[in-house]
């Protein structure tokens, strides 16, 4: 098992039920009384036959999961694309699946994010330890027709490395709209602006990795929040 368990109430017994994911394109949801399996995911071709990370709630009796990464092949090797799944929280039926938008795998758990207009939208990054990737938006309803195709790139890379944790959503302005802060693995720390989608800020340590997200709280006084990063050089 990788990643954090979803806790969500499935069988209607007043539990919260946990929904897992883990290595070798296991998915699944275990009651919370019993401890017995309510589903189990079985991928159907391509999408889904990787790791399964960190799943998020996204509205309607759905979650959204990625897919991907392949430790199997050589580092600096092609990687299969990472896909993004949109499944029935209760059944873990796929209602869709899409691929990155730029073929790249995909190691970072996805978020669902409340966007200045209202609408949700999927965070995730794509890229890991030895492949270039970048931080994308996605429309939650461009996902659940399986196509990610329009999905908006963030940040994009500047080194053969990506983004491996997910990001932090945080409220850094006090407009009501979260702003996306990511830590990247070539050493950059990045807060994107949650309403125009632009970079307001980067913090970079040379030679710099990191596997973490960061950490988003009121650490120093401040009324607003602060960020922590662990970065090692």
């Amino acid at each position: 098992v990788i990643g954090t368990a979803l806790f969500e109430d499935l069988d209607g017994d007043g539990v919260p039920d946990p929904t897992f994911g883990a290595r070798d394109g296991v998915l699944f949801a275990l009651s919370g009384r019993t401890g017995e399996a309510l589903w189990r995911f079985e991928p159907t071709g391509e999408a889904g036959r990787l790791n399964h990370y960190s799943p998020a709630k996204a509205g309607d009796g759905r979650i959204v999961t990625a897919s991907g990464g392949d430790v199997s092949i050589p580092a600096f090797d092609p990687r299969p694309s990472g896909h993004l799944l949109l499944l029935d929280a209760v059944t873990g039926r796929v209602v869709a699946a899409a691929k990155t938008p730029d073929g790249g795998e995909t190691y970072t758990s996805p978020l669902v994010r409340k966007g200045p207009d209202g609408l949700a939208g999927v965070v995730f990054g794509t890229g890991g330890e030895t492949h270039a990737g970048s931080l994308w938006e996605a429309p939650l309803a461009a996902l659940g027709k399986g196509d990610l195709s329009a999905a908006r790139k963030l940040v994009g890379p500047t080194t053969h490395k990506g983004l491996v944790g997910p990001p932090a959503l945080v409220d850094l302005d006090g407009d009501s709209v979260d702003e996306i802060v990511a830590a990247f693995f070539d050493g950059r720390l990045v807060a994107v602006d949650g309403r125009t989608g632009k970079v307001r800020w980067t913090h970079a340590v040379k030679n710099g990795e990191t596997h973490f997200s960061p950490i988003a709280g009121r650490f120093v006084g401040s009324a607003r929040p602060d960020i922590v990063a662990l970065i090692n050089e």
